[in-house]
């Protein structure tokens, strides 16, 4: 009697697969993180926290994203800082790359499966050098943490004559959540404090910019000086370039408009100096943090408008930060470029583009806007007596995994702060990833092609 053997699984299946169990390990970590949130182990003893609060610190700490209805400092004791310090390392890092790196602290094989697991977790193009990409990508994470922990802790000391033991975990937290760009703060006033520190705003915004850039932009870096050390040639990768060169200019354009909307505030009312760190760091923090210095609502509703832009741009991808990503908008402006000059293939520094990236850097562009508006829509409706500017911009700053807000999200019904939630979840996912998740299981075999019609 023959048996018949079980066909083999294609690749689209396969990819599938792999990003249904990355996202259903994320949704079971943030539950995991909700259990212990809503504990009275985690929580002050003067306060309460209830369970769809803790639901969304926890999404917000493992998305990275930084939002929260409650004061962090207020709400939790020092071990629950510690539990939503965990979800911030884990969700930066990766939970399948943790979990590769205990792996490798334990000398233990990492599977096929798990090396396509984060390949697809990274959003790497090659499942080759996957484990030299884990160990490069988590030394730069811990050493930057360690480095500017140390030096943060130094400044609070001697600036502020905090007590040694109070400025290394004050550090430590914003030091951490700056690199993971996640943007919770012990202060229950972000960084207002710091507003005319310019030196700490400096380590805060390098941090930020190194969590933004993505993990294979700083490999590339890091190899880039080892080249030059050793004096050989190096050529950075097409991804790389796009990435750090996206990340700046469309930051500075950020910053150059938000100058002239609120030209007045920045340089009459703030005499200049001020005013102009108030704006850089805010684009800075806008592109996927949310670590802020002064109330968002001293901008014009035109600067939150940019802000709102920044944040639903985002970061780089790989990186700790979310968003549309900065490759897809400059995928989008090439096209268009190419589209107006004529030309048959979009090509950047040399090397020409496949059109399949430029159709999924449409599509994620489309389906992020079309999130963002829906969402906007319905929590409007549930909102009605909160300005519209204000709910976009909160649920721009959740789709982007950004963090900013006008104070408006301790005042949402239930219903609202899931869809926050949720928004979150699929930020950090990535759009791309996020619609394989809920795709259809099953291989495309229709040969057959309809007639084409212009």
């Amino acid at each position: 009697m023959k048996h018949r053997s079980k066909p083999l699984m294609g690749k689209r299946n396969r990819k599938i697969v792999f990003k249904r169990n990355i996202a259903l390990s994320y949704f079971i970590m943030i539950i995991l993180g909700t259990i212990l949130l809503f504990s009275p182990i985690t929580t002050s003893s003067n306060n309460h926290v209830s369970l769809i609060d803790a639901f969304f610190v926890s999404a917000s700490a493992f998305t990275d994203t930084g939002l929260t209805p409650i004061s962090i400092h207020e709400s939790f004791n020092r071990f629950g800082q510690i539990v939503i310090l965990i979800l911030v390392q884990v969700g930066a890092i990766g939970l399948m790359t943790m979990k590769a790196v205990l792996f490798l602290l334990i000398n233990k094989k990492i599977s096929t499966a798990d090396r396509m697991m984060i390949h697809n977790e990274q959003r790497q193009t090659k499942v080759s050098g996957m484990v030299k990409l884990i160990k490069d990508a988590v030394l730069i994470l811990l050493s930057a943490q360690i480095l500017f922990t140390i030096i943060v802790t130094l400044h609070m000391v001697l600036f502020y004559d905090h007590s040694i033991l109070n400025s290394l975990w004050f550090s430590y937290f914003h030091v951490t959540s700056a690199l993971t760009n996640v943007g919770f703060d012990l202060t229950g006033s972000s960084l207002a404090a710091f507003s005319t520190d310019y030196l700490f705003q400096s380590y805060i915004m390098f941090l930020i910019i190194l969590g933004g850039l993505g993990f294979p932009v700083l490999i590339d870096i890091k190899r880039y000086c080892i080249a030059r050390k050793n004096k050989e040639s190096f050529r950075f990768s097409l991804f790389s370039k796009i990435s750090f060169y996206t990340y700046f200019i469309v930051g500075i354009i950020g910053f150059i408009i938000i100058l002239f909307l609120d030209y007045e505030f920045i340089f009459v009312e703030q005499e200049g100096m001020k005013g102009v760190f108030y704006a850089l760091f805010q684009v800075v923090s806008s592109r996927s943090c949310g670590l802020v210095t002064l109330d968002l609502n001293s901008f014009s509703s035109g600067s939150q408008l940019v802000l709102g832009l920044l944040m639903f741009i985002g970061a780089a991808p790989a990186s700790t930060g979310g968003g549309v990503r900065t490759t897809t908008i400059a995928l989008m402006v090439l096209y268009l470029i190419n589209f107006a000059s004529n030309k048959r293939d979009v090509e950047a520094f040399n090397r020409r583009i496949p059109m399949d990236t430029i159709f999924k850097a449409f599509v994620s562009f489309s389906i992020g806007g079309i999130l963002v508006v829906l969402s906007s829509v319905l929590i409007i409706g549930l909102n009605s007596n909160v300005p519209i500017i204000d709910i976009v911009f909160e649920v721009t700053s959740a789709f982007g995994t950004t963090g900013m807000s006008l104070g408006i999200t301790k005042n949402f019904e239930p219903i609202s702060k899931i869809i926050i939630a949720l928004l979150m979840m699929i930020g950090q996912l990535g759009i791309t990833n996020a619609m394989i998740v809920f795709s259809r299981n099953k291989e495309d075999s229709n040969t057959i092609r309809l007639p084409e019609e212009n």
